[in-house]
């Protein structure tokens, strides 16, 4: 009989060891997954993140040239053409080193500046604020041909509305009559 408890004992200790491995195993593979997985988001956030900065980048150059034609059509030497030009090769420059940084480069140096000058940098994020919404509420005007909540446009509203006014004939007038009315004595004031 010792030698089944034996060969019990054994093969319970062999199964116990083959879990084991096998849980050590799924666990290598788990993290090695999840490590991967890991890898892969940040490489596609890294992607996102480049592609928004250059988009970034490219639109303040896109206003830096907007501004040097601008400068270009004012009098030269002129205060305006100036602080144009300064305004210009400012945003010329910010471009070139958003293009030329890293992302965490950048939002480090925002961070800092941040702490360094928190009024200034609130400041300046409540102007981006409400810039970027007058912006998003210009092109919702462009986009939604002054479409109101039904669906309807303004123009479209406006002719339905004129099918309520009656036709008339040269010389009657074209808006409608309203009954006259007496006044309510309940509601009427008197004055002595």
């Amino acid at each position: 009989m010792t030698s089944t408890s034996d060969k019990f004992e054994q093969a319970a200790h062999n199964a116990r060891a083959e879990a084991e491995s096998a849980a050590h195993k799924a666990e290598r593979d788990a993290r090695g997954f999840a490590r991967s997985q890991m890898n892969r988001a940040r490489e596609e956030a890294e992607r996102q993140g480049a592609k928004a900065k250059n988009c970034v980048a490219e639109d303040i150059s896109g206003v830096a040239e907007a501004l040097r034609h601008a400068a270009g059509d004012l009098r030269e030497g002129s205060p305006q053409e100036r602080g144009f030009a300064q305004i210009a090769d400012g945003l010329a420059d910010a471009s070139d080193a958003i293009r030329s940084r890293d992302l965490g480069e950048i939002a480090q140096d925002v961070g800092d500046y941040a702490r360094r000058n928190p009024l200034v940098f609130l400041g300046g994020a409540a102007l981006a604020g409400i810039a970027v919404s007058r912006f998003l509420k210009a092109s919702d005007r462009d986009h939604g041909d002054d479409v109101t909540n039904t669906g309807t446009s303004a123009s479209t509203t406006a002719y339905q509305g004129a099918a309520d006014v009656p036709m008339t004939s040269p010389g009657e007038s074209a808006m409608p009559v309203r009954p006259a009315t007496t006044p309510n004595p309940a509601t009427s004031t008197k004055f002595e």
